[in-house]
C-alpha cells in the first residue's frame, strides 16, 4: 500500500511495474531491468503521487475586457497587465473563501490559461466579476488583445487553471 508521504516502491530482479493512482490519472510506468553482467541493474522505481500527471477541467465560457484598477483581490493593476476577474459566483465559492474578505480569497493570484481560436495567454486572478456567468472571464485590455482585437468586444473562451 501507499505510504504516508504518498509513494510506493515496487522491486523486481527484471522488471518492475509501478502503477500510480491519483484520483483522476492511472498512470502504469514500466521499466526494464537490464541483465548484461557490465550495468548494474536497476531493481525499483519509486512513484511519488504528489508529482504526477492531473487530468485538468477545462471550462467554456465568454470573455470580455474591463478597465482595471482596483480588484477584489486588493491588488492595484493596469490595463497592460494580464489579468482577469473570475465569476462571482465562482469567486465566492472558491475552496477556502471566506464571505467578505475578498482579499484573501485563495482564488486570488491563480494563474489561468485562456485559449481562443489557437492563441493563448496566462493570467493571473486579481478581480470578480459581477456580472459575468459562472465560467466567464473579464479579461485586461493587454490579455484580450493577445487574443483577439479589442473591437471583438465578447468572445467563446476555454481556459484552465495552469
Amino acid at each position: 500500500m501507499f505510504n504516508n508521504n504518498l509513494t510506493k516502491t515496487f522491486s523486481s530482479s527484471k522488471l518492475a511495474l509501478a502503477i500510480a493512482i491519483s484520483g483522476l490519472a492511472l498512470i502504469p510506468i514500466i521499466v526494464a531491468v537490464p541483465t548484461s553482467s557490465n550495468v548494474t541493474p536497476i531493481t525499483s522505481v519509486q512513484v511519488d503521487l504528489n508529482h504526477t500527471l492531473v487530468q485538468r477541467e477545462v471550462y467554456t465560457g465568454s470573455a470580455t475586457y474591463y478597465q482595471t484598477g482596483l480588484g477584489a483581490c486588493g491588488v492595484i493593476n493596469n490595463n497592460a497587465q494580464s489579468i482577469a476577474a473570475v465569476s462571482a459566483e465562482l469567486f465566492d465559492s472558491y475552496p477556502g473563501a471566506i464571505p467578505g474578505d475578498t482579499n484573501h480569497n485563495p482564488i486570488c493570484n491563480k494563474e489561468i490559461i485562456v485559449l481562443y481560436e489557437g492563441k493563448s495567454v496566462a493570467v493571473t486572478v486579481t478581480d470578480r466579476c459581477e456580472g459575468c456567468a459562472e465560467f466567464d472571464l473579464d479579461l485586461s485590455p493587454a490579455a484580450f488583445e493577445t487574443l483577439a482585437e479589442l473591437a471583438v468586444g465578447r468572445m467563446e473562451v476555454t481556459w484552465e487553471y495552469a
